[in-house]
Formats: C-alpha cells, sequence, structure tokens
C-alpha cells in the first residue's frame, strides 16, 4: 500500500522509488520529466558538485543539445530541479493524503515506513545542500517544507493537539527525517525504522 501511496501519476516520470540505486542507462532521447529525475538521483548520490551541464550529460549519455532542448541555461535547470522535487516530493503526496481515509496515526506510519524503506530523504538531504550553493532555489525549498508542515499540523490536530503543543509537535516530525537524510549509510533500514516509529509514538500522546 505505501509503496503506491508515493507512485508518480504520470508514467513517463522514472520512478524515484526505485532509481536510488539504478545505474542510469542510455536512452534515445530524454523527455524533461526524465531529465530531471535523473538529475535528481545523480544530486542524491554526488552532491551539488555533479549538476555541471558536462557532467550530468556525460553521466545521461546524452549531448548537451538535449539539456539545451529543455532548459535556457543553468540556472533555469537547478530552479526546475527544485520545482519538480517539491511538486513529487510534497504537492503530489500531500494530495493523496487528503483523498486517504485512514486515521492521523495510520497516515503517519504510512509516510514514515515509505520514507525509510525508499531511502527519500537523501532527495530531501540533497536539495538542502543544493539550496546553500544555489540560493536563488532557497523560495522554491522553503515553501515546500512549509506545506509538509502545514499537512503535519492537519493531522496532529485530527488528533487533538493545538496551540504550541500542535507546532512542536509537526516541527519534530519533519525535522526528524532531516536528521535520517544523514544517517542513512550509517544505520540499516531497520534500525531507522524502529526508531522513526518510536518517536512517532512518543509524539501521540495525549
Amino acid at each position: 500500500m505505501f509503496l503506491k501511496f508515493f507512485a508518480f501519476s504520470d508514467n513517463v516520470h522514472y520512478n524515484i522509488l526505485t532509481m536510488t540505486k539504478r545505474k542510469i542507462h542510455k536512452t534515445n532521447r530524454l523527455t524533461r520529466q526524465q531529465w530531471l529525475a535523473r538529475s535528481l538521483v545523480i544530486l542524491s548520490e554526488g552532491g551539488p558538485g555533479e549538476l555541471r551541464i558536462d557532467n550530468i550529460t556525460k553521466k545521461m549519455k546524452v549531448s548537451k543539445g538535449s539539456f539545451y532542448w529543455h532548459f535556457k541555461n543553468r540556472a533555469d535547470y537547478i530552479e526546475s530541479l527544485a520545482k519538480y522535487w517539491d511538486t513529487w516530493s510534497n504537492d503530489e503526496v500531500i494530495e493523496q493524503i487528503h483523498t486517504m481515509d485512514e486515521d492521523p496515526v495510520t497516515i503517519m506510519k504510512i509516510l514514515i515506513k515509505t520514507v525509510i524503506g525508499e531511502n527519500l530523504s537523501a532527495y530531501d538531504a540533497a536539495v538542502q545542500m543544493l539550496m546553500h550553493k544555489e540560493p536563488q532555489i532557497a523560495p522554491i525549498v522553503t515553501k515546500g517544507f512549509m506545506k509538509r508542515l502545514e499537512c503535519l499540523g492537519g493531522l496532529f490536530r485530527q488528533m487533538g493537539f493545538k496551540g504550541r503543543q500542535l507546532e512542536s509537535k509537526k516541527q519534530l516530525f519533519v525535522g526528524y527525517f532531516i536528521l535520517d537524510g544523514i544517517m542513512i549509510d550509517q544505520e540499516s533500514k531497520k534500525k531507522r525504522l524502529e526508531k522513526a516509529l518510536n518517536m512517532l509514538d512518543i509524539l501521540t500522546i495525549q
């Protein structure tokens, strides 16, 4: 269930959930969505320094013409990448949360199992690093995290939390997975999942 929860709605997208460790293969032509999905993987694996036009076209085994077909310049590319991350990791997920017929705790457990199971926090960590190198995307990234806070706040509100307690809980929940992005290579998924679910138990105590 939770793998479907984060699935892309457009079949032309490369599925980020299964791309993290997959070697990028040669294709005849990349769509804009494929360019951005592959770029997000390159960013998460190698950091902002990998997003040089010469380097990414080499890794994708395409010409610079492919790059300039989809993007005006590198600035346009970086901004498009930030918006792409925001769309699939925030807008699409939040939209699906609003359609789920589950109690708030169950929804949060689905979120946790998905994020940990598919190492999705690696992409958040990578985008945050990119933001420090490319400050022009800070408004996009910041707005993305604010959307998450608002969504999580709604779930905690359904449990009866309010005021400063509500604000603290939603910030702790979202902030926890910033730390998880750092711990991906340090602890097993099993251990990370156990800790995250324990965190949820603590945050949902009335």
